[in-house]
């Protein structure tokens, strides 16, 4: 133990002057050897309408309409000479459809359906069947010829979709208003009634364990969970939307005075998504008390 302080202390001595010997002029913040070259590239903005379709219930009925725009409109620096829309069907990254090609104005506006999916990769539209996913993303060509694809090749001969410069980094993902790529789902219908009656929840995050809970039906698009962490009197209300296959619970008190540790009024608060198909809801659920928080995890509700 007494060498090991010693070997420490003597790594915390070098270190500094191994900086300091090694911060030359010629090697100094104003001579950087081999600084790579910052190119600017635009950055994708779709925004899907939500009066069209946002996933595929009905291969053959899906009507969908969406636009590109450009997050930095203003910069001349980033304009684009032009644009395309590529597609992927279920993550086959070595199969990259056009949707669309020479888009110059921006914003623009798209409008797609289940049959052109289905001309587009040359299947049959019952081939559309539930757990199908289609990608859409932005390739641009800018004016000195460079392409920024949306979907690029990592490796010689493997292909997967990749971070193109304009969503090299998951910050681009987390601006304001930020979507730089769009999925469509193929999914089951949501039937409301497969949710209801003893149900299973299975909470990895907060209380640890899978139980059994009472789903009853407040409201066409309501679900009350009953039995939360095995307690008889906790509960919360689930809103379902049809729609967008989602489900949002709103901030709301489960237990004023919880058995553990004094604290006072539990709270959650959450989303996620419905898998129709397998009738299960996949939430996020943030938990706090009035003297802080637990954080968010999963909270799984599915048939037992």
């Amino acid at each position: 133990m007494k060498s090991l302080r010693i070997n420490l202390l003597l790594a915390a001595l070098a270190l500094p002057w191994a900086l300091f010997t090694g911060c030359k002029k010629e090697y100094g913040p104003d001579k950087i050897p081999n600084f790579p070259t910052m190119e600017v590239a635009p950055v994708p903005k779709f925004t899907v309408d939500p009066s069209s379709d946002l996933v595929i219930v009905e291969p053959d009925e899906f009507k969908t309409r969406f636009t590109l725009d450009l997050y930095f409109p203003d910069d001349e620096k980033s304009l684009p000479q032009s644009a395309d829309i590529s597609v992927v069907m279920n993550n086959d990254y070595k199969n990259i459809r056009k949707l669309k090609t020479g888009i110059t104005t921006f914003p623009t506006t798209i409008e797609l359906t289940g049959p052109e999916l289905a001309t587009l990769f040359n299947i049959d539209i019952e081939e559309i069947i539930p757990g199908t996913k289609f990608e859409l993303r932005a390739d641009f060509t800018m004016d000195d010829g460079r392409v920024i694809p949306g979907f690029v090749y990592l490796d010689k001969g493997s292909a997967t979709k990749g971070s193109s410069p304009s969503t090299a980094s998951s910050d681009v993902n987390n601006w304001p208003d930020s979507k730089t790529n769009i999925i469509y789902n193929a999914v089951c219908p949501i039937e409301i009634d497969n949710f209801v009656g003893d149900m299973e929840v299975d909470d990895p995050f907060f209380w640890e364990d899978t139980y059994p809970v009472t789903v009853s039906l407040v409201a066409p698009d309501v679900l009350k969970i009953s039995g939360v962490n095995q307690t008889p009197e906790e509960e919360f209300l689930v809103r379902i939307d049809f729609k967008a296959f989602t489900a949002t619970v709103e901030k709301q008190i489960i237990d004023p005075a919880p058995w553990f540790f004094g604290y006072t009024n539990l709270a959650v608060e959450g989303s996620g998504s419905v898998d129709a198909c397998n009738n299960v809801i996949n939430l996020t659920i943030s938990w706090t008390v009035d003297q802080g928080s637990f954080g968010s995890g999963d909270f799984i509700l599915r048939m037992p």
